[in-house]
């Protein structure tokens, strides 16, 4: 592939992705309402609202926040694709050991530490 094809095929991910974003973030919308009320529900019970878009806020926010979580599947797996094109036979086998310590040492980021 020259660079001009892989450019234009960056161009379609992140259009595929972009649009995967609003769709789940339109999803998000819809069911942001039950989602904030769990939330609530099950962290601090009780919310006071202090200025009249402080709530539409910050159920826009959540709606967007749930649109990454719904649209991740599909724009992770469509990026790992494109991203691979490139690689050697030898860079291919070292993308799942790398992947998975790379999982490995984010799960152990926030191990407790001791202070002296």
């Amino acid at each position: 592939m020259s660079f001009l094809q892989h450019l234009d095929e960056l161009r379609l991910v992140l259009m595929r992705s972009l649009l995967a974003v609003a769709a789940g973030a339109i999803g998000g919308l819809a069911a942001g309402a039950a989602v904030m009320e769990d939330v609530i529900r099950r962290t601090v019970q009780h919310v006071v609202v202090l200025a009249p878009m402080e709530a539409f806020n910050e159920r826009l926010k959540l709606s967007v926040v749930l649109g990454l979580a719904i649209a991740l599947r599909s724009s992770r797996s469509r990026s790992g694709v494109s991203s691979c094109r490139g690689c050697s036979r030898r860079e291919r086998r070292l993308i799942l050991p790398l992947a998975l310590s790379r999982c490995m040492l984010f799960a152990l980021g926030p191990w407790p530490r001791t202070t002296t």
